[in-house]
């Protein structure tokens, strides 16, 4: 969804929107968790239900921050490395697996923890570090902007002529080689 309309925004938007809905999922979560906690057993049905519901919509908004991660990180990986573009996004890629290694870990370490708020708050100390070593950068043009930009400096700089146009040159051909002929598709 974001990769559609990222350079409009911007990596450093898409990075602070990622960040955003990191922490109102954790908010959701730790709301989730609140209605339940200390509820009387006839109302726990009710509480339950409106638990599931913030879980609900906070996966969701965490996911769409996910989704944001990878629409910025993608362009932003090929445009520092544009000579080696494979191998950085191999390690780039490569990296996501052991994070999932070591988020489970930590899941399983602090499954006897008796304060859910650490083990929920766990997933903020990624985002939050993140955060701080990404908000101060400045990032680059993508490489479709600057590809873009180099187009509109050259057709400003040049005289436009009927070969420089891809639809003129088609044009051309199709009049060229089609007029008084049938298409044969081969059959």
């Amino acid at each position: 969804m974001f990769s559609l309309f990222i350079d409009r925004i911007g990596y450093k938007v898409a990075m602070i929107f990622s960040f955003v809905c990191y922490l109102i999922y954790s908010a959701m979560a730790f709301a989730a968790y609140s209605t339940i906690h200390g509820v009387a057993p006839e109302a726990l049905h009710e509480a339950q239900a409106k638990g599931h519901h913030l879980i609900y919509l906070g996966s969701i908004i965490l996911a769409l921050g996910n989704g944001s991660v990878e629409a910025y990180i993608n362009p932003i990986v090929t445009t520092l490395f544009s000579k080696d573009k494979t191998k950085w996004l191999n390690r780039l890629h490569a990296g996501w697996p052991g994070g999932l290694v070591i988020g489970g870990l930590c899941t399983i370490a602090l499954a006897g923890n008796s304060d859910w708020r650490i083990t929920l708050g766990i997933i903020l100390v990624p985002a939050i570090v993140f955060f701080l070593i990404l908000i101060s950068l400045q990032f680059p043009k993508s490489e479709r902007e600057q590809a873009a930009s180099a187009m509109w400096i050259c057709s400003r700089n040049s005289a436009p002529s009927a070969h420089s146009s891809g639809l003129a040159s088609f044009l051309r051909n199709w009049a060229r080689y089609s007029v008084g002929r049938r298409p044969s598709f081969g059959l």
